[in-house]
C-alpha cells in the first residue's frame, strides 16, 4: 500500500488568480477562509492584493486603515448584521461590497469574483438608498458635469455602459492605470464615491 504524500494535494494556484488579503477577524477565521479561498482557486496573501476581505465586526480593524494600507484593492466588508443605512455608509466611505456572514460560501466567492471585476455588490436596499444620495439640485449636476474633461466623459459614458477598467482602456486605446486616475478624478469632480453611483449619475444624466 502506498501512502500519498502530505503535499500531493497541493494545486498550485491559476496564472492571473485573483489575491485576497483577510483583515481583521480571530486566527480560526482566517484559517477557514484562507482554505476556502485556496479551494476555489483565489491566492491568499498579506500585500498585494487585489481585494481585501475586511471583519466588520472586529473593531481593531477599520475600513479607513484597510484601504490606506490596500491603496490599489478593493474591498469587500463581512458583517454579521449591518442594517441599510449602516451598510450605504460602508459604501460611501469607500467599500465596495458588502456581504452578511449567514450567507453561504458560494454567495461570498461570487461577491469577491465580481468585486474584483470592478463590480459594486450591495442589495437592492442598499443600492436604492446610494440612489437617492443623486437626488440633488440640476444646477449643482450641471456644474459638476462641466468640470469633467472630453475623455472623462468618455469614462462616464463607458462605465454607464457596464464596462470595466480594461473593457474601457481598450476602448479608449490609453492604459488601465490612466482609466482608475480618470475614475479618481471623476468620482471627486462629481462627489460619488463607486462605479455603481456612477454609473446611476450617467443613466440619470441620459449619458448612455
Amino acid at each position: 500500500m502506498t501512502l500519498a504524500s502530505p503535499f500531493s494535494a497541493f494545486v498550485p494556484p491559476p496564472a492571473g488568480a485573483v489575491r485576497v488579503a483577510l483583515v481583521g477577524g480571530l486566527p480560526l477565521y482566517h484559517d477557514a477562509t484562507s482554505a476556502l479561498l485556496e479551494r476555489e482557486g483565489f491566492v491568499v496573501t498579506d500585500d498585494d492584493a487585489q481585494v481585501v476581505l475586511l471583519d466588520h465586526d472586529d473593531a481593531a480593524s477599520s475600513l479607513r486603515d484597510a484601504r490606506a494600507r490596500f491603496v490599489d484593492a478593493r474591498v469587500l466588508v463581512l458583517a454579521t448584521g449591518a442594517d441599510r443605512e449602516t451598510s450605504a455608509q460602508l459604501v460611501r466611505d469607500g467599500a465596495h461590497g458588502i456581504v452578511c456572514k449567514t450567507r453561504s460560501s458560494e454567495h461570498l466567492v461570487a461577491a469577491i469574483r465580481k468585486v474584483s471585476a470592478g463590480e459594486v455588490w450591495v442589495d437592492r436596499a442598499v443600492a436604492t438608498t446610494l440612489i437617492g444620495d443623486l437626488h440633488r439640485p440640476a444646477a449643482g449636476r450641471r456644474s459638476r458635469m462641466a468640470s469633467l474633461t472630453s475623455r472623462e466623459r468618455d469614462v462616464v459614458s463607458l462605465v454607464g455602459e457596464g464596462l470595466a477598467n480594461k473593457a474601457i482602456a481598450e476602448r479608449l486605446a490609453i492604459s488601465d492605470n490612466t482609466v482608475r486616475h480618470h475614475l479618481t478624478s471623476i468620482f471627486a469632480k462629481l462627489g460619488v464615491n463607486d462605479r455603481l453611483s456612477l454609473a446611476v449619475y450617467a443613466y440619470r444624466r441620459k449619458l448612455v
